[in-house]
């Protein structure tokens, strides 16, 4: 291999050093930015933004079960499915 390439392999090395570094940096920034805040409808969009993560973090796991299903061979047919529903909620 030439010299040209371990020089691009270590820049993307030092890169990638480099950009989780500035990740940790900015999060204790804004970790101390929270921390001072008094500003309630500030606080208030934050825990918004909390809750919509969370709820898209719940999404992903369900999400991945039923992707975990399909491999797994757990799956039901349109005309099993409607036939289910058929019987669960015809009036009788």
């Amino acid at each position: 291999m030439t010299a040209v390439f371990y020089f691009i392999y270590f820049c993307k090395f030092v890169f990638l050093i480099f950009r989780a570094m500035d990740i940790t940096v900015e999060k204790s920034n804004i970790l101390k930015w929270i921390k001072g805040l008094t500003d309630e409808k500030i606080i208030e969009k934050i825990l918004d933004l909390k809750g919509k993560n969370e709820f898209l973090s719940i999404e992903n796991q369900l999400i991945q079960e039923g992707l975990n299903d399909i491999e797994e061979g757990n799956i039901s047919s349109d005309a099993e499915v409607q036939l289910r529903f058929k019987e669960r909620f015809s009036k009788k």
